[in-house]
């Protein structure tokens, strides 16, 4: 009755119903299979055929999260049936666009989740299928269901049970991208009759297509789980095209300094570029790849000039280079009398460039300075952080000179004004690393607070909506917080990830820190020093640089939710110079 009233409602909204099969279903793998009534059950809306993607509920951005609605037992019971499920979508939708998919872990209540929640199903009469399309099933409960035992829909497809699985996928996670059966088109020639079904389109791509993965019609079952070159036209136009998996490593620091870049993929080298700035004595300090991921940004600093020196340069490079044409795109010279921090925008069309008490705007396409903002205090900026969306304000963490403390504050780089200035204790002591980071959703940093003046710090947080702090525990109640530790960033509004080296052991460990519960995952390691970390939120894997021996290594999450380190075989620069920014890998 529930489910009765659930489709009434959703049929009554406007959205429809779009389950998987067709006439077909009984294909060449499954001969003589008929089409379960249920399949057709959904299409009886009458329904206006036009078009069919639906360019209204394209998800905004990728990666699209995927979480499974199964307790513990069943979802350690579908462990196979889940990971053809995975490798379905991973060699249709993601090996043919740009579209990504990440998480694949059970459902929590969390309000902010980005993505489709898959609920598991075997009822008479119910195809497996999405209430509605695209975004229209974010974080709905359900939005998709599946099968994996076939005993009550489809029974002959029990002992064939991947081959039915791969095929639902396809063309099941078609609809959760935002596209609609292909027999739902005007131009459906009449040929084809199978009545349109599920919820409409506003758009065509191609000509009709009988190959499509889409296409009730189609003489091979959802297509045999394979894309046809229409799904695959339609796939990036939307998401554009297949990404490739980069990684950028210095080899050589100083002018003329060398950046290799390297395909993940096959671990080859695809080309290298030179940084010949400054002169012998100019070196890369800083390396920043671009949100957009179109650029990367470089800081090289000059240690040879005349005059009193502090941080030893009075100036610095800053280069930008552009990834598609593999061309410098502009230089531009920048004075410093400190340490300094840079910065890209959100969106990639601005730098950030914060010296002392003043953050520089350059514009990112060009090169030029187009505005400064200078604290009225003497706030010396020691980190910078922005947000997804907010490509007008940025976080800071820094110190007011002569007062032996330090603020949070937020600042509206346009109106150039403080938002908020909060207080988050003593300045760290010398011994303290510089680690500063703000959740996606803005609501809360992290960062290093001393735990007694002048001595070493823990990690701490403050709400940013009121400005409680709280110190993190560490990995059990007998054990400090954490100390010493690097490359402290966060992957969403919960979850930080950093690098760890706390006790006698001197063995470092990456952790995957939950803010709210405390550690979820931990990497065990032979290295003493992880200067950087990068996540990748597609395949929830780290990649991390070793501090002594320069070697890069990947972190692979593995089905027992252990961490395996993987060497690349690629080394970076071994010049401490640059500990902290020697690689980025960039999924384009």
């Amino acid at each position: 009755m529930e489910k009765l009233k659930g489709l009434a409602f959703a049929l009554f909204s406007g959205i429809l119903i779009s389950a998987c099969g067709g006439s077909n279903s009984g294909s060449d793998a499954l001969n003589g299979t008929t089409k379960a009534s249920a399949e057709q059950s959904a299409a009886q809306s009458n329904a206006t055929i036009k078009g069919y993607a639906l360019s209204t509920v394209i998800w905004d951005r990728v990666p699209i999260g995927v979480c499974w609605d199964l307790n513990n037992a069943d979802f350690a019971r579908y462990s196979a049936e889940r990971g053809w499920t995975r490798a379905a979508v991973g060699e249709t939708w993601e090996q043919h666009s740009g579209v990504e998919f990440t998480g694949w872990q059970q459902c929590t209540n969390d309000p902010d989740f980005y993505g489709i929640r898959i609920s598991v199903e075997d009822i008479a009469g119910s195809a497996p299928h999405t209430w509605g399309l695209g975004a229209m099933l974010n974080n709905s409960p359900g939005g998709m269901a599946l099968n994996f035992t076939f005993n009550n829909w489809k029974p002959n497809c029990q002992g064939r049970e991947e081959y039915c699985i791969r095929r639902i996928a396809a063309h099941e996670f078609g609809h959760a991208l935002g596209f609609a059966h292909e027999q739902n088109r005007p131009d459906t020639p009449s040929s084809c009759i199978e009545p349109a079904q599920g919820t409409r389109g506003d758009t065509m791509v191609g000509e009709w297509d009988l190959a499509s993965v889409m296409n009730y019609c189609n003489p091979k079952w959802n297509g045999d789980g394979k894309l046809s070159a229409t799904d695959i036209e339609m796939a990036q136009k939307f998401y554009g095209p297949h990404k490739t998996d980069t990684v950028y490593i210095v080899t050589r620091v100083s002018s003329p300094a060398k950046v290799t870049e390297y395909d993940l993929n096959t671990r080859q080298a695809v080309s290298t570029f030179e940084l010949n700035f400054g002169g012998a004595d100019a070196f890369i300090r800083k390396m920043v790849a671009s949100p957009a991921k179109n650029r990367l940004f470089f800081e090289m600093e000059i240690k040879s000039q005349d005059g009193p020196q502090m941080k030893g340069a009075q100036s610095s490079i800053l280069i930008a280079y552009d990834m598609a044409t593999r061309t410098v795109l502009w230089n531009t010279r920048m004075s410093r009398t400190s340490d300094t921090v840079l910065k890209a925008s959100p969106d990639g069309s601005r730098l950030y460039y914060a010296v002392d008490n003043s953050i520089s705007t350059l514009d990112a396409a060009h090169g030029a300075i187009v505005d400064v903002m200078t604290f009225s205090d003497p706030y010396h900026i020691a980190a910078v952080d922005t947000t997804p969306g907010d490509n007008d304000s940025v976080y800071t963490l820094g110190n007011v000179s002569g007062t032996g403390k330090q603020y949070v504050r937020r600042v509206n780089m346009k109106a150039k004004n403080v938002m908020f200035s909060l207080p988050v204790g003593p300045t760290p002591g010398a011994f303290a690393e510089t680690q500063f980071v703000v959740t996606p959703d803005g609501k809360r940093a992290i960062y290093m607070a001393p735990a007694v003046y002048a001595g070493p710090s823990d990690m701490s947080e403050i709400d940013l909506s009121n400005g409680k702090i709280r110190k993190l525990p560490g990995v059990d109640p007998y054990r400090y917080p954490y100390q010493y530790i690097n490359g402290l960033q966060a992957f969403d509004n919960h979850q930080v990830v950093f690098s760890y080296n706390n006790d006698s052991t001197l063995i470092a460990s990456v952790i995957i820190y939950d803010l709210d519960v405390g550690v979820t995952k931990r990497t065990e390691t032979q290295r003493q020093s992880f200067p950087q970390v990068q996540y990748d939120a597609k395949t929830q894997s780290i990649f991390t640089v070793d501090h002594y021996n320069s070697a890069l290594t990947q972190f692979v999450l593995q089905d027992d939710g252990t961490y395996r380190g993987n060497d690349l075989g690629f080394k970076t620069a071994q010049l401490p110079s640059i500990s902290s920014s020697n690689f980025a890998f960039v999924r384009r």
